[in-house]
């Protein structure tokens, strides 16, 4: 799989179902269920329709929904909750979770509305979305 960003992933599969199947990667194991409606999955298109699965990767409880077309194409929504303590400064985070184990990594300021994160599970861009509130601005 490779993203619009043009990141890649790769693992392997095993059906246990016509609705089920068990993907292993990088990161571990994770068994996918798919949900009925079309587009229906062919020979020649395994994946195609609406897949989700739930994990827990370093002590965070993960859902992930991917939507795989018939041309190939495919949206990915990942999504995951947790609540704790996080502090910042010159250029180094460390976060404590009331859930899972404390995580340490690096930032940096790109402008006045866009981060970039690198942490034990990688890098990401993290860009503020204008009119949302969250946290002390509620």
């Amino acid at each position: 799989m490779i993203s619009s960003t043009g990141t890649r992933s790769s693992g392997t599969y095993r059906s246990l179902s016509p609705t089920s199947l068990e993907v292993t990667s990088p990161v571990g194991t994770v068994t996918w269920q798919r949900r009925p409606g079309p587009p229906a999955a062919t020979a020649a298109v395994p994946f195609a329709g609406v897949w989700d699965a739930s994990f827990v990767l370093a002590g965070v409880t993960w859902h992930q929904t991917i939507d795989n077309a018939v041309d190939g194409t495919y949206m990915l929504t990942t999504e995951t909750r947790d609540s704790g303590y996080i502090t910042a400064s010159a250029g180094h985070w460390h976060m404590t979770s009331r859930t899972g184990p404390e995580t340490d990594g690096t930032y940096r300021l790109i402008n006045a509305q866009t981060m970039s994160f690198t942490g034990p599970l990688g890098s990401s861009v993290w860009t503020r979305t204008a009119g949302v509130k969250r946290g002390r601005d509620e």
